[in-house]
């Protein structure tokens, strides 16, 4: 008969055999295909890393089958070469304007996390660290919990172009250490017209149509040549991210809302920048925080950005010819600004909180319960001048926009209409009763300071209450201010 083990040294065994478990436990390696070097990877299974890498092929990991996940394991990958590269790629071979492209059309649910990437010191320009589109058969996956580290000229941490849909890009931190964004024969206006310095670049899908959306949330984004985040899947949701800006390109926005459908919204931007930017229909933009400004060190300008710091600019692209993609010359319609709480500063450039350029009267929408402020020095306003203003417009032909319970403040002009010379159609617009303004130096600055096109006639509505006395008027303006129950024609 077997002897039995006394219970009391049983007992004491038990916790001596219970944490050997837990220590084997936590040493077990994950599941899947272990690699040790980067490769390319041509069938579907989970794979792991063992080890840190440095990939010296433009490729670096290649995944070149669908339903592909690659666990960095807590490791890091390093890559960067004399030739353009990615830390990993996701497209096909026929395709020679990106890094080494090794695939075959099949590149379907990948996911990607748990590590570092980190570009060399000497990798070349547009080297984005991870390569997404260019590819048949592409279509949404999931980037999460990576450490991004760029600094070569031209490169994103997050590269996608013709990615399709479906992406889920979250819980990233990245560091964005890059200060030029051109090809080497490339004007700055060029390459900040084509959105070359943003972080998150998801572009080239169509703006409008039913498509399976992104989403983009928890990313904290340190730094930045132009911009944050831009995405031109329709649809897409936007949430939860930390962006600060280190701009030095013009178009340089925590967030470009391009594409119609989508929901922004919980997001922080600041630094030395621009807020949002809204280019299309059926978008919303709801409980932002941004504290932001301009310096005078934009690459285009040698100086301050055209018209400095904007918190929230709403565009509509009229025709075609402005701009082949945005709204597609189409009026606005739908659009939705709630419960933002927008801060602009104007000391070293102009600054506007909340800026409207080319309202057409087809243009529909709703501002709604947001605070915008303007702070900076007291200044003489005028051209020329780093003066601020809580509200702008640019071109507004009696668009169909409600203001409700909305909070202005500025330390310079509460209401700004702009110099259009030839480019922007007349102001024709009603700032609804019901809003609160601090009062301002100036209330409302006709900057008419050239004779333009469009100049007359304009004819600006303020139905609440202020005072009416600090309406000044450009030189060229012709506009007829109502402020409450006074009126102002300027050029009398």
């Amino acid at each position: 008969m077997p002897k039995r083990l006394p219970i009391l040294f049983a007992a004491l065994c038990l916790p001596f055999l219970h944490a050997t478990a837990v220590r084997a436990s936590a040493t077990a390696p994950p599941a899947g295909i272990a690699l040790a070097t980067c490769r390319d990877i041509s069938r579907s299974g989970t794979y792991y890393l063992t080890k840190d890498v440095t990939c010296t092929t433009p490729e670096g990991f290649a995944l070149n089958a669908d339903k592909i996940t690659l666990n960095l394991n807590g490791h890091t990958i390093r890559y960067g070469s004399a030739k353009s590269s990615g830390a990993i790629t996701l497209c096909d071979q026929w395709f020679r304007g990106g890094p080494g492209c090794t695939g075959g059309g099949r590149h379907a649910a990948a996911v990607i996390y748990g590590g570092k990437i980190i570009q060399a010191a000497n990798a070349a320009p547009f080297s984005s660290a991870i390569w997404i589109g260019q590819a048949s058969g592409i279509r949404g996956g999931a980037i999460h919990d990576l450490e991004i580290t760029i600094a070569s000229a031209g490169s994103t941490a997050i590269q996608g172009t013709y990615a399709g849909g479906g992406w889920s890009i979250y819980g990233n931190t990245i560091n964005d250490r890059v200060t030029n964004i051109q090809h080497a024969d490339q004007k700055a206006l060029s390459a900040r017209s084509q959105l070359q310095g943003y972080a998150i670049r998801l572009a080239d899908n169509p703006l409008t149509g039913k498509a399976v959306p992104n989403q983009i949330y928890n990313n904290k984004i340190n730094g930045s040549p132009q911009g944050g985040i831009v995405d031109s899947n329709p649809n897409s949701v936007i949430h939860d991210n930390v962006i600060h800006l280190t701009s030095s390109y013009s178009n340089d926005y925590g967030v470009i809302i391009m594409a119609a459908g989508q929901n922004v919204y919980n997001n922080h931007v600041d630094g030395r920048g621009r807020g949002f930017d809204i280019e299309n229909s059926n978008d919303t933009l709801q409980n932002n925080t941004v504290t932001v400004h301009e310096e005078a060190n934009n690459s285009e300008y040698r100086g301050c950005e055209l018209d400095g710091a904007d918190g929230i600019r709403v565009k509509q692209y009229v025709t075609n010819a402005d701009n082949p993609q945005p709204s597609s010359g189409k009026p606005i319609t739908g659009l939705i600004i709630s419960g933002n709480i927008i801060t602009v500063d104007s000391t070293h450039c102009q600054a506007r909180a909340l800026s409207f350029t080319n309202m057409t009267r087809g243009v529909t929408g709703a501002i709604t319960g947001n605070t915008f402020t303007a702070t900076g020095p007291a200044v003489q306003v005028a051209a020329g001048s780093n003066y601020n203003a809580a509200l702008a417009f640019g071109g507004y032909q009696n668009p169909h926009i409600v203001f409700t319970k909305n909070n202005f403040a500025s330390t310079n002009v509460l209401v700004e209409i702009r110099d259009d010379g030839d480019m922007w159609p007349s102001i024709d617009g009603v700032i609804q009763a019901g809003q609160t303004w601090t009062p301002a130096p100036v209330t409302v600055f006709d900057g008419e300071l050239s004779r333009g096109k469009n100049t007359p006639p304009e004819r600006l509505t303020i139905m609440d209450t202020l005072p009416a006395s600090s309406i000044k008027c450009g030189d060229y303006s012709a506009a007829t201010i109502t402020v409450g129950s006074h009126v102002k024609t300027c050029g009398r």
